[in-house]
């Protein structure tokens, strides 16, 4: 799930209708609905304000609705002569002539372009075929230090291991029998029976699933035996949301 903030409206603003279409596959994230299931069948419900005063109203949408959003801008007549998107394409190399030349590979058919770019963005990842570029030149030109050379540092998440899962929207949900028809607010323990029986997710809540360990609802600590689940919410139309799970290497979840 995207969060789309004030400040991503500074680029939506550029391009008409594109903040109409965001809207179209969104959620409002100005209030978030939270229900909060722990380990022992009771649920809590609170609603949290994420809209400050005077700003806009931010959405949450996927990140396949962003892309088609942004997809759907670039065919637009300001945009269609302007702009070639090309899917499918692998970055080889770089180099300068002096002009800026990059050598792609389709990775279907195999076939190779050469293609002169006006900007270039070094959004690949770790192994950075646009940095290794940057560094080798810098390298050449004597520059120190090379702002593009890599450097290593211990990284706090370096023993984490993370799953990420996916979740029908409508998600069942097994509590202990109130006599309810649907997760509501509240507690679900029955003090007569227990009874389990299914609820079905709320599309519109944010839910958070906490274990017996953990501190908080939005718990992000990666210490003790607790597992927590978080989810945003959802249209009624998607048929799926995410969660992850991030713990250390040697949680007993990973057994």
């Amino acid at each position: 799930t995207y969060g789309i903030t004030e400040n991503s409206f500074r680029l939506l603003d550029r391009h008409s209708g594109l903040a109409k279409r965001l809207e179209e596959v969104s959620l409002s994230g100005a209030v978030l609905n939270l229900r909060t299931v722990t380990a022992d069948g009771a649920s809590t419900e609170r609603s949290i304000t994420r809209r400050r005063p005077h700003q806009r109203q931010n959405f949450l949408t996927t990140r396949d609705a962003l892309i088609g959003v942004l997809a759907a801008g670039l065919s637009e007549p300001i945009a269609e002569n302007r702009v070639v998107l090309l899917s499918g394409w692998r970055l080889e190399s770089l180099s300068r002539t002096p002009e800026l030349v990059a050598t792609i590979t389709h990775d279907a058919t195999g076939e190779v372009r050469m293609v002169r770019p006006w900007l270039l963005v070094g959004a690949d990842g770790v192994r950075s075929k646009v940095r290794e570029a940057l560094s080798g030149w810098a390298a050449e030109d004597q520059t120190h230090p090379n702002p593009f050379e890599m450097v290593e540092r211990k990284s706090p998440s370096g023993d984490l291991r993370f799953k990420a899962l996916t979740m029908k929207s409508g998600f069942p949900i097994l509590r202990a029998d109130g006599g309810l028809t649907s997760l509501t607010s509240g507690d679900l323990t029955s003090s007569k029976e227990k009874d389990l029986t299914t609820a079905t997710a709320d599309s519109a809540f944010s839910y958070s699933f906490k274990g017996t360990n953990c501190k908080s609802d939005l718990d992000s600590s990666w210490a003790g035996d607790g597992v927590s689940l978080s989810l945003y919410p959802s249209r009624p139309s998607s048929d799926f949301r995410t969660s992850l799970i991030v713990r250390r290497a040697d949680h007993p979840i990973w057994k």
